[in-house]
Parts: C-alpha cells; sequence; structure tokens
C-alpha cells in the first residue's frame, strides 16, 4: 500500500501565492480625515513607502502613510477632472484626466517641484465626457502606459510615450467582451514587473478586481471593500493591495503568502 500511495497525485490544493487574488485579505480599513469626497486613485512610492492620492475635485495630491496619516498636500486646480495617479520614478509621478481633450500629465512631487509638471503625453482615445479615462498604469520597461477607459466603449488602451509611436493609441484589452458580466465599468488599472503580460483591473460599480492577460483572458476575480472603489495599487514585493475609494476610504489587504513580518 505504501508504494501505491507514493505515486498517487497530491488531492491538497495548492496554495494562492503572492500576486494571486485568492491570497490577499483585508488587514485595515481606513479613511483619509482630510478628504471629503472624491479620493480617486493612488501612487505607491517604493523610496518612502507612502503614498500620493490624487482627489479630482477639487484637483489636489495629497500624500499619506499607510496609517492614513496626512504628509502633504498638493493644490493642482489647474489640471482637468485628475482621475488616477501612477508612480514613474523617485519624486516622480503621472496623472490622467478623464475628460476629451485631457491627456497624462507628469509630475514633480518633490518638495521644491511642489507638483510642477514636467512631461505631457497626450490622450487621444475617442471618448464621452463623463465616462473617458479613469484608471492609469505604467510599465517602465517599455514606457507604456496603460489607461483604462471607463465605458462606451469599456476598453483598456496602450500608450507608448517613447520613439515614433509616442502619444498614440491602441486598443489592447477589449473590456466590454473579456470582461462581460463581471466589471460594469473600469475604474482603475495597476501593472506590476513581477506579471509582465498580465493587468488588474478594478471596477467602481461591481465592486471587484480582476486579474487578466494581456491578451484579455480574465485568471480571477476578487470583490473588494468600499463605499465606491476608484484606485488600486500594489506594494512591488506584492504583499499589500491597496484600494481607494470614495469619499475617503483606504483599505490594506495582505497576502496570505507574505511572513508575519512584512
Amino acid at each position: 500500500m505504501a508504494a501505491v500511495a507514493a505515486v498517487l497525485p497530491s488531492l491538497t490544493p495548492a496554495a494562492a501565492s503572492v500576486w494571486d487574488l485568492g491570497s490577499y485579505k483585508l488587514e485595515k480599513f481606513l479613511k483619509f480625515a482630510e478628504i471629503q469626497d472624491n479620493a480617486s486613485g493612488a501612487a505607491y512610492m517604493p523610496e518612502s513607502g507612502t503614498i500620493w492620492v490624487v482627489v479630482n475635485n477639487p484637483p489636489a495630491l495629497m500624500h499619506y502613510d499607510l496609517n492614513a496619516r496626512l504628509l502633504r498636500r498638493l493644490d493642482l486646480g489647474w489640471l482637468a477632472d485628475p482621475e488616477d495617479v501612477v508612480y514613474m520614478a523617485p519624486e516622480t509621478v503621472a496623472v490622467s484626466e478623464e475628460e476629451p481633450g485631457g491627456g497624462i500629465r507628469v509630475l514633480d512631487v518633490s518638495a521644491w517641484g511642489a507638483g510642477r509638471q514636467v512631461a505631457y503625453i497626450p490622450a487621444r482615445n475617442p471618448r464621452w465626457s463623463g465616462v473617458g479615462n479613469e484608471g492609469l498604469a505604467y510599465n517602465s520597461k517599455t514606457k507604456t502606459f496603460y489607461v483604462g477607459q471607463e465605458k462606451a466603449p469599456k476598453r483598456i488602451v496602450a500608450i507608448p510615450t517613447e520613439g515614433r509611436e509616442a502619444g498614440s493609441w491602441t486598443t489592447l484589452i477589449d473590456g466590454d467582451t473579456a470582461f462581460n458580466g463581471l466589471l460594469t465599468d473600469i475604474a482603475a488599472v495597476a501593472y506590476v514587473e513581477a506579471q509582465p503580460d498580465q493587468l488588474y483591473v478594478l471596477s467602481q460599480e461591481s465592486r471587484r478586481v480582476v486579474r487578466v492577460t494581456m491578451g484579455g483572458r480574465v485568471l480571477e476575480h476578487m470583490d473588494v471593500k468600499g463605499l465606491r472603489p476608484e484606485g488600486l495599487v500594489f506594494t512591488p514585493d506584492g504583499c499589500r493591495m491597496l484600494v481607494i475609494s470614495e469619499p475617503n476610504e483606504f483599505a490594506i489587504y495582505r497576502s496570505d503568502s507574505c511572513s508575519a513580518r512584512k
């Protein structure tokens, strides 16, 4: 019997690992006391372990630690309906503007830069007011932005920033097809270097995160806590998934695969 048992396959399901949505459990649920409404997206700054939260009305960037303590505030009234923010480099973030005619603005958020614009990338994908460009992710290796268009159509577009194709756009994922029955809108997009062929997509209306291949094949999904989830970002090690919700909510999920010290 021992010999037979030795060749039988294990019936124990494999444990979920970092980056698998099934591994994330709610660790903290906080509120940003200084934000009354419209907390819309977040960028994780790996050098400091802090986040910049974008507020779309009135337009501002708010710098917080992971206990929701305010560190700095940048009032940026000249931005046009900013909806998401993403890390690009130390002290540098990019902000996506939702409305037609808006683009992607690269900002210096250092103490000296104080939110000044250092680059501008047009976002020419056709869209309607109120359901335009919401999510923003960045691939630093290919110098490409991934932009989540909320609806009409629901899609993720790729916008390169260098070379002959800089400023052009192509549809990467047709969300109306790929997310049919799962997501009714797109609020945020997250890209991580550890999963270069995948994206994480958040829906505000469905209160759900989907992990999807660049080809549009859904791998898994999970529901998230929050009144109106709008922002999604991961720590670089994948140990935590951060979800920002309107009006001013901050949910931190921790992966079971990470040690208690992390």
